[in-house]
C-alpha cells in the first residue's frame, strides 16, 4: 500500500503535468489545422490520459487525500480549466468529469 508521502508526491505530480498541459492548450489550438493527423492523434491520446489524472484528482480531493496546499494548487487548476474549456470545446476534446468543488 503506498504510503501518504508516496501519494502526495504523485498528487503534486499530477497537478503540474495539467497545470502544463492547459496552459499548453491555446498553442496546441492554433496548431491543430497544421497538425499531421498522427499528431493530432497523439495529442487526443495524451488529452484522454490528463482527464483521468484529473478524475483522479477530484476523487482525492473529494476523499480528503490533499493536503491544504494542493487543495489551493487543486482550486486553481479548476480555474484554469474553466478558463480553458472553450478551447476544450472548439477541439472537441473530452472534458473530465468532476464533482468536487473546493
Amino acid at each position: 500500500m503506498a504510503t501518504q508521502a508516496t501519494i502526495n508526491e504523485r498528487i503534486d505530480l499530477k497537478l503540474s503535468a495539467i497545470a502544463a498541459e492547459i496552459d499548453n492548450l491555446p498553442a496546441i489550438e492554433e496548431d491543430w489545422p497544421h497538425m499531421l493527423d498522427d499528431h493530432q492523434a497523439a495529442f487526443l491520446l495524451e488529452w484522454d490520459e490528463l482527464v483521468t489524472r484529473m478524475e483522479s484528482l477530484d476523487s482525492a480531493a473529494r476523499s480528503y487525500q490533499m493536503t491544504a496546499t494542493q487543495q489551493a494548487h487543486y482550486r486553481d487548476l479548476l480555474h484554469k480549466l474553466a478558463e480553458a474549456m472553450p478551447i476544450v470545446v472548439r477541439l472537441g476534446l473530452s472534458r473530465p468529469q468532476i464533482t468536487h468543488t473546493l
